[in-house]
């Protein structure tokens, strides 16, 4: 093809000396001022409640001329720089030779101790004690990161919350940097774009799929993986260890009174946290078993259901029991029509490019809803702290995959992949899935179901945390049902026995009988 280069003479066209000067143009001159790019512009919404951790005895990130992390704050503690979104929250703790940080939000549902200073003190004085240090963590809930030391010749462990809602991302070529979202992890680290899966993402199995989220712990990047629920992260080595399921006391207090302590301690905590919460409203059980508590206490809100029309996954008759629902309750209901035409003009304004960024570029279309969630609220209450219960983790406790035609039989890429079913067969998926076993112990589950543990480390630490992460714009999102000892307790019963919801309908009975008598879709 190239015959004809051969045997010719490369000549210069010009000397240095006498280049022409270029001026440079800009790609993107902001024209259009509702414009908002990628890597160019900074924005209040970008990363919200977001980190960067780095440890001090590795390359510390540029984050001075990234307009990601543009505002936020940065401290050096122990061993650490951290750079913190202006709404995340930090709290310290020594005691003898252990250190402890706690990022984010978090409070103990059970005791209702909602001081995160005192529980990160309480962490910090089991830091040398594994099975205490682990028995407490189990009954936290909120989103948070906890950094630890337990002594000083000892190495840093990092745990996040029982549902992973706030997610530890970090890359593997890169030990001792992490941080709370993929794509920020990779404009710091300079990690590339993984093209394989990049055209996974462009494949009509995953763009027809509903719950969008990638096989693995895999991320649009290379060398970037989230590190899943029940393990904590060795950030010197950039591996994940796993610490659950492991051997506890029996539960003493029966599923039913221990889901409404749970729920109980929660609803306070958002009173006490929020000013008004904001909640997504729809006729299943899970929206209804958390909304009870939050009307018993008489927490400030409104509620809202998507309408995103039927073909889109819309359920007409979920619009009307909750709006039937709000106002047997007293409270104000707002039915949001996803008006997916005018989105689409709206496809590079802030919100949404925000919402792509803050989702690591997986979730495609999906932030179409949210976009106008956040467009329907940002200016309706000002100045108020705005609190998002989600119903997530209610499969946790009553199962997911158990029923299902990926129903999982032994631990393996294949039996994975056929779980997650988005072209199962295909070499990128398997490895994929080949990798998340690597980086996991699945030897020894003590009698916990592989189904449960998949869920909750595939698609909840997955999936769920980037439907978090999305609403995150629009208010502080929570997931409704987020403790290790609540999820052990229901893991721990026959799976038949869970499918009844039993425990569910005696929530509600116990906070507002009255949500029991509309159907439950």
């Amino acid at each position: 093809m190239f015959d004809w280069l051969k045997g010719k003479e490369r000549k210069n066209i010009s000397s240095s000396g006498q280049r022409s000067k270029i001026k440079p143009v800009s790609v993107y001159p902001s024209e259009v001022k509702s414009a908002f790019y990628a890597g160019v512009h900074s924005s209040p919404l970008l990363y919200r409640y977001g980190f960067v951790a780095c440890l001090s005895s590795t390359a510390a990130p540029a984050l001075d001329g990234s307009p990601s992390v543009q505002g936020w704050k940065t401290n050096v503690w122990a061993d650490w720089v951290l750079t913190l979104h202006p709404g995340t929250t930090m709290v310290t703790a020594s005691a003898g030779q252990a250190k402890l940080a706690i990022l984010g939000e978090v409070f103990n549902p059970f005791t209702k101790e909602f001081d995160a200073q005192v529980i990160a003190d309480d962490l910090c004085g089991r830091a040398s004690a594994t099975d205490q240090f682990l028995a407490l963590l189990d009954e936290l809930s909120g989103r948070f990161v906890v950094l630890v030391k337990a002594e000083l010749t000892s190495e840093w462990l990092v745990y996040n919350d029982a549902f992973s809602a706030r997610s530890i991302y970090y890359n593997a070529q890169e030990p001792g940097v992490l941080a709370s979202h993929a794509a920020l992890l990779a404009e710091l680290t300079a990690d590339p774009v993984d093209f394989n899966i990049l055209a996974f993402t462009q494949s009509p199995a995953y763009q027809k799929r509903d719950v969008k989220y990638l096989p693995g712990a895999r991320t649009l990047y290379q060398n970037i993986f989230y590190c899943p629920a029940n393990h904590r992260l060795r950030p010197a080595q950039g591996q994940p260890e796993r610490y659950w399921p492991r051997v506890v006391p029996d539960e003493s207090v029966g599923c039913s009174d221990l889901l409404i302590q749970y729920l109980d301690g929660y609803s306070d905590y958002i009173r006490a946290r929020h000013d008004r919460e904001l909640f997504g409203l729809t006729g299943g059980l899970d929206s209804r078993t958390l909304l009870a508590p939050l009307l018993a206490k008489k927490v400030p809100m409104t509620t809202f259901t998507l309408d995103r029309g039927d073909k889109n996954g819309g359920s007409s008759k979920d619009i009307v029991l909750a709006r039937e629902m709000s106002a047997a309750a007293g409270v104000e209901h707002e039915t949001l029509r996803i008006d997916y035409p005018g989105l689409k003009k709206a496809y590079f304004t802030e919100p949404m490019q925000a919402l792509r960024q803050n989702t690591g570029f997986v979730r495609l279309n999906s932030p179409y809803a949210n976009c106008q969630l956040h467009n329907h609220f940002k200016d309706r209450f000002s100045g108020q702290s705005l609190s998002y219960s989600r119903g997530f983790g209610g499969e946790l406790l009553r199962g997911f995959y158990q029923d299902k035609a990926g129903n999982i039989k032994d631990i393996s890429p294949k039996s994975f992949s056929h779980a997650y079913d988005v072209l199962p067969g295909s070499g990128l998926v398997r490895d994929s899935f080949q990798h998340f076993i690597a980086a996991s112990d699945y030897d020894d589950l003590q009698s916990i179901d592989p189904n449960d543990v998949f869920y909750g480390e595939h698609r909840m630490s997955g999936w769920g945390a980037l439907a978090i992460a999305e609403t995150d714009i629009t208010a502080c999102t929570y997931p409704g049902y987020n403790s290790r000892r609540l999820y052990q307790a229901f893991m721990m019963r026959p799976f038949a026995e869970r499918t009844q919801r039993q425990e569910f309908k005696d929530a509600i009975a116990h906070f507002m009988p009255q949500l029991l008598d509309f159907d439950i879709e």
